[in-house]
């Protein structure tokens, strides 16, 4: 598997190549690089994937085909995405976390 096609399992929603081309390209990363354990260990792989989340946070749902985003998902991939940018210290985090606070958890809201 290349990373291409780990990005675009990432989610059912049908994803042209040229747009995750793109993600990896601005990640420094090739996009038909074969993936391992180590790859996907480092920033810009998981940056690539916060990149797609955001993308599918925007994306439009597409009814014909029966594949729709709920309200649900689009929240939690603009959480996720989040969560990676923070981590990273990326500029794309806007400035939340999700995880513990003591012992409650805060779903970023």
């Amino acid at each position: 598997m290349n990373v291409l096609q780990a990005i675009q399992g990432l989610t059912k929603y049908p994803v042209n190549d040229t747009s995750i081309e793109l993600l990896c390209i601005e990640r420094g990363i090739d996009p038909l690089q074969e993936v391992d354990y180590s790859l996907t260990q480092i920033p810009s792989f998981q940056l690539i994937k916060a990149d797609y989340y955001m993308m599918m946070y925007g994306a439009v749902s597409i009814g014909e085909q029966d594949i729709q985003i709920s309200v649900v998902e689009r929240s939690n991939y603009y959480k996720i995405a989040q969560n990676i940018y923070g981590f990273y210290n990326d500029a794309k985090f806007q400035g939340f976390t999700i995880g513990h606070i003591g012992e409650d958890w805060n779903y970023g809201e």
